[in-house]
């Protein structure tokens, strides 16, 4: 599944790789029942080839802010910029 994630300054279309691991091979954080205590750290691969490292926390503030029940994917538009009309669209 891929997300639109934070990335720079705005989002970008991401995709989770993998859960990081410290030098002893053992993964980073450990999983909560509670979210605020959830420190896992995964590796998500934006798509202009870039990796960066997103908390779980991120992560599934986003999955629930992007997909329903069922899977499917949707995004939330903030605005539309150089709309216009000629004129022969239906009011």
């Amino acid at each position: 599944m891929e997300l639109t994630l934070p990335h720079k300054e705005s989002q970008s279309w991401a995709r989770v790789t993998k859960r990081l691991r410290d030098t002893n091979g053992l993964p980073i954080g450990i999983v909560d029942q509670n979210p605020l205590l959830d420190t896992r750290i995964y590796e998500v691969e934006y798509s202009d080839g870039h990796n960066a490292s997103l908390s779980a926390n991120i992560i599934a503030e986003n999955m629930f802010a992007q997909v329903d029940d069922e899977g499917n994917r949707f995004q939330l538009l903030s605005e539309i910029t150089d709309h216009r009309t000629d004129g022969s669209e239906i009011k």
